[in-house]
């Protein structure tokens, strides 16, 4: 029936779009074809990718396809005198980032922009390894943080936040009770 893989593939998808939808899916403007030879084929590509994209999100119920949220990677380093907390936030300039210490945990939100096009006609996301869009992290601190005296550094894509630590005597002081 299909003996080419492409055009076995798309008609698979199809197939899964009719099972998992209930209906058929509305015709395309350009039915499926080998890339044409007098076509540039990067751009025939790009053109078939948004084809898929746009029934990937008929499948979703969305017209277009929806941003995922994205939470930035962090690290915890415990030293002797104090803790340092590394939160990744490649593109993100530190007017961005909001910073808030809340119960013992440090909470962490802003926005990673998109690329700028610069002038050319909007970019649209192929694929993506990293997030844009807003983001939030809450790291939480163990006992020995003092939250009171934290410092704050963004550079080269890296939120550093330096904690003292506490002393045995600082920790867990006793309440007397009258």
């Amino acid at each position: 029936m299909h003996t080419d893989p492409i055009d076995a593939a798309i008609h698979h998808v199809e197939q899964l779009f009719r099972t998992v939808a209930g209906r058929e899916l509305q015709p395309a403007e350009v039915p499926y074809a080998p890339i044409p030879p007098e076509k540039d084929p990067q751009a025939y590509v790009e053109e078939q990718m948004q084809r898929l994209s746009r029934l990937l999100g008929t499948l979703g119920g969305a017209t277009q396809t929806r941003a995922q949220p994205w939470v930035p990677t962090a690290t915890l380093w415990f030293g002797p005198q104090e803790l340092v907390v590394c939160v990744d936030l490649p593109g993100v300039k530190a007017r961005d980032v909001n910073v808030v210490i809340v119960h013992n945990a440090v909470h962490v939100s802003g926005e990673r922009p998109e690329p700028a096009d610069n002038g050319a006609p909007r970019l649209t996301r192929a694929w993506a390894e990293s997030g844009t869009g807003p983001f939030t992290r809450v790291i939480p601190l163990p006992p020995g943080a003092n939250t009171e005296e934290p410092v704050a550094k963004l550079a080269d894509g890296v939120l550093e936040l330096r904690f003292p630590r506490l002393t045995a005597a600082q920790i867990g002081k006793p309440v007397l009770v009258s």
